[in-house]
């Protein structure tokens, strides 16, 4: 009774595995991402607000159905940052800063997605992970700058349609917003200002990408 509960189990598994619609594809996607850092102490209440786009991604993707794998390469571009010093004799806004610092990371990240069939086409929410791993640094002469710490892990949500082109091909266009935990460099700074007398010290990290995608169902 064992044996056959097993193999009824097994093919179940199976015939769904076969029932998913098998899709891989790549594409391409621009964004733009968000830094925050607050501090604040007996004496100032200082806000740091750094804004940085995001020239391009590139990425190839594997899909089954319920799920989402892709790998991909994603380069930041300037980072512009805006600043407001807020004290007992009133508000202060230093003048902005630039750079011409140049980033690239290896993405890998696995979302989940759940398809809705409309007419031809489908269209899904998504939620999931990614990992970036920092590849270089480069100021604005070029040279190499330090990476330690700098890698990134993101929630990410959005959602995202399917659109039939030619028989198996389509299109995808997608959305994502993300929220970033704290890599070790971040985490870094805000003990070193707690460390410094500050009463509250926190840095948070938005994305947002939108892109496009080409794929071919198996």
């Amino acid at each position: 009774m064992k044996k056959l509960l097993v193999v009824s189990a097994l093919t179940c598994l199976a015939t769904a595995v076969f029932a998913f619609d098998l899709s891989a594809g790549g594409g391409i996607s621009v964004g733009g991402f968000s830094s925050t850092y607050y501090y604040e102490d007996l004496i100032v209440d200082s806000l740091t607000e750094r804004s940085c786009t995001v020239p391009f991604a590139v990425s190839a993707y594997f899909d089954a159905t319920y799920a989402l794998a892709a790998i991909g390469f994603r380069a930041n571009g300037n980072t512009h940052t805006t600043y407001k010093i807020v004290t007992g004799g009133g508000t202060f806004y230093p003048a902005p800063a630039d750079d011409d610092y140049d980033w690239g990371f290896l993405s890998f990240s696995v979302l989940g997605k759940y398809p809705f069939v409309l007419g031809p086409v489908i269209i899904f929410p998504l939620a999931g992970i990614e990992y970036d791993l920092i590849l270089y640094r480069h100021d604005e002469t070029g040279a190499a700058l330090s990476t330690g710490g700098l890698d990134q892990f993101w929630f990410k949500l959005g959602a995202g349609s399917d659109i039939d082109i030619y028989k198996s091909l389509y299109v995808r266009p997608l959305a994502l917003i993300g929220f970033k935990l704290l890599n070790t460099d971040e985490k870094k700074k805000v003990q070193d200002t707690l460390d410094a007398g500050a009463s509250l010290a926190r840095i948070t990290d938005f994305a947002f990408d939108g892109g496009v995608q080409v794929g071919w169902r198996f």
